[in-house]
């Protein structure tokens, strides 16, 4: 690690990993720690907490406890970061910094899911 600071790239979860291969890429170049979790469920919900699983063990798997983590979303990822933060800084992580990229979070308490649903039902229903 250059600075003794890592990177944590959460893919949306209706896409991939590889959305963010080439930032991982330049990153690691040079020197900067980063993980890169893959989100993956078994078709059932509640999505967020595999999801969340997901992310915990790559983090866990990658990088040491202790080390400054920037956590950068793409997506719906986003929504996930309100349950992240908690629970990495309770497996000994501190987080330095958040970042939304293309990313919000839902008004209202609403899901992403749902206001998907709300916007455009088929897309949903899919």
């Amino acid at each position: 690690m250059a600075d003794g600071h890592a990177y944590v790239l959460v893919h949306s979860p209706v896409a991939g990993p590889s959305t963010w291969a080439p930032v991982a890429a330049e990153l690691d170049r040079r020197g900067v720690a980063v993980a890169v979790p893959e989100l993956t469920d078994d078709g059932s919900p509640p999505f967020w907490r595999q999801h969340v699983r997901c992310v915990v063990r790559t983090v866990a798997e990658d990088l040491p406890p202790g080390v400054p983590l920037t956590l950068v979303a793409h997506g719906a990822a986003g929504l996930l970061l309100g349950v992240l933060d908690p629970v990495l800084r309770d497996a000994g992580y501190d987080i330095a910094a958040e970042i939304l990229a293309d990313a919000g979070t839902p008004p209202d308490g609403r899901s992403r899911l749902d206001q998907i649903d709300e916007q455009a039902p088929a897309v949903g229903e899919h």
